[in-house]
């Protein structure tokens, strides 16, 4: 089995551990507001506990290529980032996991570790939900880029349908080129704070000056995030 239908596979276990999972569906569905209909759309789901289970339907080869477990057969997914995001190329092949924790900032500050962990692919190259947002990208002629996943799946919901990510990763080079194969229309649509402006910025400054309609869009005060 190839390391795609190795993934594929590995998400469809976590898909199914998800309908099984009550902390995952109050969180997901509940505080995040997600729909069921979205929640298989994307295929989220919710990292395994029992890695040896696991290992029984995905190999271990495979996990620990992906920087999934470590050579004791512990995982920091299973500990601490179960809420899973399958990350799909703009054809719908699987490249990669991007996994959120569901621990408090105090708790995860005293743990030293980051809200999100991603599995090993090339952020620069990929785009969350850039496989089912990219017929209506051609339709609209137009993009929207927001930094979380979160972001993208709201504004998806919404019928704001022409929406990608950046995955947890810089908007760059790659990323551009990838958007103007479909629309010479792109919008940058970042988190209202501090930080998202001044990332709002840097794309301004490296392409605003490279024929493409880049535009930025700024949400009002009383939002965090397209969310």
């Amino acid at each position: 089995m190839n390391d795609s239908a190795e993934l594929q596979k590995l998400i469809d276990i976590c898909h199914q551990n998800l309908k099984n999972t009550y902390d995952a569906k109050k969180y997901i569905i509940g505080e995040r507001g997600i729909s069921k209909e979205m929640c298989l759309k994307y295929k989220l789901g919710f990292f395994p506990k029992n890695i040896s289970k696991l290992c029984q339907y995905v190999s271990r080869e495979f996990l620990e290529k992906a920087g999934l477990i470590d050579y004791d057969g512990l995982s920091e997914y299973s500990d601490h980032y179960p809420v899973v995001f399958p990350i799909y190329d703009e054809y719908g092949i699987p490249v990669g996991l991007s996994c959120r924790s569901l621990l408090s900032d105090d708790e995860r500050r005293v743990l030293g570790i980051p809200k999100y962990k991603n599995t090993r692919y090339k952020k620069t190259m990929y785009l969350f939900g850039f496989n089912l947002a990219r017929e209506h990208i051609l339709l609209n002629q137009d993009v929207f880029v927001v930094e979380g996943n979160f972001d993208q799946v709201s504004m998806f919901s919404a019928g704001i349908k022409n929406t990608v990510a950046s995955c947890g990763t810089a908007f760059g080079k790659t990323h551009l080129i990838k958007l103007s194969r479909y629309t010479d229309k792109i919008t940058i649509l970042f988190d209202g704070d501090d930080a998202g402006i001044k990332s709002s910025m840097k794309i301004y400054e490296k392409f605003v000056n490279n024929g493409l309609k880049l535009r930025f869009a700024k949400l009002p005060k009383i939002y965090k995030d397209p969310g």
